[in-house]
């Protein structure tokens, strides 16, 4: 888990986990993705991730003062591979830090998040973190210090928040990470056959301002979501290039254009016709 996204206003309208697989030689995160979203419609579109250090393993989550309480502030704690780079990212609607209830959510030493539960309505409701073993090859992060809190001692997080909304249960199928396989230390057998001489690969493509027909037949600028709020960022990226250029199906860049106010969803094709509909400024497709 490298970030969040979601929707933002009074408090936290919606939230999601954005993800990448991890790099085991350059030891940084791969292409993101923004997983599915949970809560309500309102609020504004917002990202919030560490720069320079893009392993989270601690969470800060802060409630409203009220009888229904929400959540209106996470701040990300993260971490680089070597633990040396700390960094914090704020998530938050019109919360300040120190301003209601918090607590600190912290992964074990040697683990990171990957990923997000907890409770949700027209809200977020509660949130919690997902734990896992830290990259291989990685050395075990240290404690963050002066950041007091709770010390967690396993893996799923007690979510923090009301006790409002629906229950998002861990989803061991989608919480964006991967888990270590031991492999042989013998070396391979060499191939029988001599490895055919690969084609030159293409080169990679920008497409600025991304449109696709509608049902209608009108040129629509795409969605920033596959599905209509679900899957956004990278899978409709590639989708886009899938069905634009399907020599190039895959999307290396994408850029968020927020608020274009009337876009088109690739997945669902359904019309999104709100202020606070996005799409991309451009996409860049590749090859596989």
């Amino acid at each position: 888990m490298t970030g969040v996204e979601g929707r933002r206003g009074a408090w936290i309208d919606a939230i999601a986990p954005r993800c990448a697989v991890w790099d085991r030689t350059s030891q940084t995160p791969g292409i993101v993705t923004t997983l599915n979203f949970a809560g309500g419609r309102g609020g504004e579109q917002a990202i919030a991730y560490c720069v320079n250090a893009p392993l989270i393993n601690a969470l800060y989550v802060q409630r409203t003062r009220s009888e229904m309480p929400f959540v209106d502030v996470l701040q990300l704690w993260c971490r680089d591979a070597s633990g040396q780079v700390r960094e914090d990212a704020i998530f938050n609607g019109a919360g300040e830090i120190g301003g209601s209830d918090g607590v600190l959510l912290e992964c074990p030493y040697d683990y990171v998040a990957v990923g997000l539960h907890g409770r949700a309505g027209d809200f977020v409701d509660a949130v919690g973190l997902i734990c896992a073993p830290a990259p291989a090859n990685q050395p075990a992060l240290k404690p963050p210090s002066g950041i007091g809190g709770i010390q967690a001692d396993r893996p799923v997080l007690k979510p923090i928040g009301g006790i409002g909304g629906i229950r998002k249960a861990p989803d061991t199928k989608n919480v964006g990470g991967v888990t270590p396989t031991m492999k042989s230390r013998l070396p391979a057998p060499p191939p029988a056959n001599p490895t055919p001489p690969q084609s030159p690969k293409l080169e990679q493509r920008r497409y600025d301002l991304p449109a696709i027909r509608s049902d209608d037949g009108i040129m629509e600028r795409i969605d920033y979501c596959l599905n209509f709020g679900e899957e956004c960022g990278d899978p409709a990226a590639s989708a886009y290039c899938a069905a634009t250029d399907p020599q190039r199906p895959i999307a290396v860049e994408a850029p968020l254009e927020f608020g274009i106010g009337r876009t088109f969803t690739i997945g669902d094709r359904q019309l999104c016709e709100q202020d606070n509909c996005s799409s991309f400024t451009y996409v860049v497709c590749a090859a596989p």
